[in-house]
């Protein structure tokens, strides 16, 4: 939960809180080196996947019951 694995073979990482800190998305290369750290705009992150034709569109659930998807360059 929380963690998925991008086309590249990047991880990504979702999660955070309000109450806490700022909600997130990190992105980590394979190496464990992380490449990109992107605030998210909602509470509780907790899934999230790729999928899509390309698999290049990110879905991220809510504790809420939110669902976003964002578009990968």
């Amino acid at each position: 939960e929380g963690l998925c694995l991008s086309p590249e073979g990047n991880i990504v990482a979702v999660g955070g809180w309000r109450k806490s800190g700022n909600p997130f998305v990190l992105v980590y290369s394979p190496a464990g080196e992380l490449i990109g750290a992107h605030a998210f705009p909602a509470d509780l992150p907790n899934r999230c996947c790729f999928g899509g034709a390309d698999r290049k569109t990110l879905f991220v659930t809510t504790g809420e019951g939110g669902l976003y998807a964002a578009q990968m360059r």
